[in-house]
């Protein structure tokens, strides 16, 4: 019999206090309040964790799950409750930054602790609490402050601060040298920023030691702002020549508009990669680009040429290096049609078909963001057009032989603007016991909803393609969805942040043509219809399941995948090869037919 040596128990608080320290770093953010109301040693060793990264968010119920990434936030939201309304949501976000205030100003050795501060939905955040945070946390680091274009001011005690983002030119001058990661943010667009630069006399030798000393710069995805920012380096500052800046990631956007509007910043965008910036320094490339001047033009086709270094059809002089690990699409256009859609996917596929087999083979992080109407209402969207589509797919992906993560977060709402697969899904889609239930009880909504579509006037019956479009639309905001990429976030950071927790009342479509969902019978004063937020879960249940075929799709092709995120479903795939749902957890035997299977 074999002795079994007892362990005495350790009181907690007697561990030193780095251990105590490490351990609270590890907890959710509710069991940091917990723990620091047990007493007071206990209470200042929380207190560094617990503001140390704060994030603002008004539009999430907090955090998907209590897992380690969400440990690094301490996350200021509305509530947590997934049944509350708009009205109460913003509510208690507004309760709580008043409060998270009013403590700071009676306990001011609080902000010293505070490291990292990331705002989204700047228009319902206290302006107060984001001065002073900006003011006085003299241990700042990041302070990123997204949809904003208010003037932002760092004193120069704060020799910590690396990453931030500006919404004037003239702001550079200003920095501090300890800045690494900057992001161009939204500016006045009335105002002549050169003029304004020379009136104030910025120092030019300064701003551009500033950007020589830059590892990433992020374009504002807003033209103006990013045209503003372009003009600034290259008209004003004037880079030496033969002196390139050596950014590890870079940001851009490359669009063609309607009638040529932007020929001007299309061709400073071209002479600042290629005459300014070292392109074989990047480890990371984020690229939002479209071109919805014609269908026929050639335009993103020769950019995409020249970025990759194909001199000629038959010689590859890459730009890059293999120091490139991370490469980032998201697409831009204004219409609504399939094919520039397509001509989208074909440039992409180029991009990567073109780049030296070293170097593509050497990528490890793809992220592919798609635009598709919020409705999933595109012309030609028949089921050939899908399946040209996956083909074109299934073509280059194979050549990331050492693709690690594919990331993307609009690929329900692709999948959702082609009826013959949201029907195949509806009604010959996945058969296990789960789905057989509630695909049957789905459909039973679609049948008995309609809503006023304000483009032609009409009330019409809620389709396949309507209701997993609104439903993707909610699923994607678990990550950066793409109202978060046009306030200036970057997909290159996507992974950075913890899961957002977000719900869909099954009602509610988020679009400003689409009305509400309605029950056939609403006019009855006594009818109440009984779908809302709780039976998401189950349909972003029965979605992974759909989505889960393509997955084993990307394992066949891609062998040393490991992370795979669509549209806000989260899959891990173990040193078997098997998959596995991270937060949406089938817990059945999958069996999916129908024409989305490769």
């Amino acid at each position: 019999m074999v002795a079994v040596k007892k362990v005495k128990a350790v009181n907690f608080e007697s561990l030193p206090d780095d251990i105590i320290s490490k351990i609270i770093k590890r907890l959710a953010q509710q069991s940091k309040f917990q723990l620091l109301q047990t007493n007071y040693k206990l209470y200042t060793l929380v207190l560094p964790a617990l503001y140390q990264n704060l994030l603002f968010k008004s539009d999430c119920n907090g955090f998907l799950a209590d897992d380690y990434d969400c440990c690094k936030y301490t996350i200021v939201s509305g509530s947590s409750n997934i049944l509350a309304d708009k009205r109460l949501n913003d509510l208690i976000f507004k309760t709580r930054q008043d409060i998270l205030l009013q403590s700071l100003k009676v306990n001011e050795e609080i902000l010293p602790y505070v490291e990292k501060v990331v705002i989204f939905n700047y228009e319902n955040v206290n302006v107060e609490l984001a001065n002073l945070l900006q003011a006085k946390s003299i241990n700042l680091q990041t302070y990123l402050n997204f949809n904003n274009n208010f003037n932002l001011s760092f004193p120069n005690s704060f020799h910590s601060l690396t990453t931030c983002m500006i919404n004037h030119c003239y702001e550079l001058s200003k920095l501090p040298l300890s800045v690494k990661n900057l992001t161009i943010n939204f500016q006045d667009s009335f105002k002549d920023e050169i003029k304004v630069v020379t009136d104030l006399a910025v120092d030019k030798d300064y701003c551009l030691k500033i950007l020589f000393g830059l590892d990433s710069l992020y374009l504002s995805f807003d033209e103006l702002s990013t045209l503003n920012f372009l003009k600034f380096i290259i008209e004003f500052l004037k880079p030496p020549n033969g002196k390139l800046f050596q950014f590890k990631s870079l940001k851009f956007i490359y669009y063609h508009g309607f009638n040529d509007y932007n020929l001007h910043l299309r061709n400073l965008m071209s002479d600042f990669l290629f005459k300014y910036v070292d392109l074989s320094i990047l480890k990371s490339l984020e690229i939002t680009m479209g071109c919805d001047y014609d269908l026929n033009c050639s335009c993103l086709t020769e950019f995409v040429d020249e970025l990759s270094g194909l001199t000629n059809l038959k010689e590859k002089n890459s730009n890059f290096s293999t120091n490139l690990k991370i490469l980032s699409f998201i697409e831009k256009t204004l219409h609504k049609d399939h094919s520039f859609i397509e001509k989208f996917d074909i440039n992409l596929g180029r991009f990567i078909y073109n780049l030296d087999p070293k170097i593509s083979s050497n990528l490890e992080t793809l992220i592919i963001h798609h635009n598709p109407p919020t409705d999933g209402n595109i012309e030609n969207n028949v089921e050939g057009n899908f399946l040209r589509r996956k083909k074109l797919y299934s073509k280059f992906l194979p050549i990331l032989q050492n693709l690690k993560t594919l990331i993307s977060p609009s690929f329900m709402n692709s999948c959702s603007c082609y009826e013959v697969i949201t029907s195949e899904l509806l009604w010959n889609g996945c058969r296990c016991e789960f789905c057989e239930v509630h695909l049957s009880i789905f459909d039973t909504f679609i049948m008995n909803h309609c809503y006023y579509d304000e483009a032609t006037g009409l009330m019409k019956d809620v389709i396949s393609p309507r209701f997993f479009s609104i439903a993707a639309n909610y699923l994607n905001q678990r990550l950066l969805n793409y109202d978060n990429l046009e306030q200036n976030c970057s997909n290159l950071q996507c992974l950075s942040y913890p899961f957002f927790s977000k719900s869909w009342d099954f009602h509610n479509t988020g679009s400003k043509k689409t009305t509400k969902f309605e029950h056939h019978y609403e006019y009855d004063e006594d009818f109440v219809c009984k779908f809302n937020q709780s039976a998401f879960e189950a349909l972003v249940k029965v979605m992974s399941h759909f989505m889960e075929a393509y997955v084993d799709n990307c394992v066949d092709l891609l062998p040393k995948l490991k992370t795979c995120i669509l549209g806000g479903v989260f899959y891990k795939i173990n040193s078997e090869r098997k998959i596995i749902n991270v937060f949406d957890d089938v817990g059945c035997e999958k069996n999916i037919i129908g024409p989305h299977d490769i």
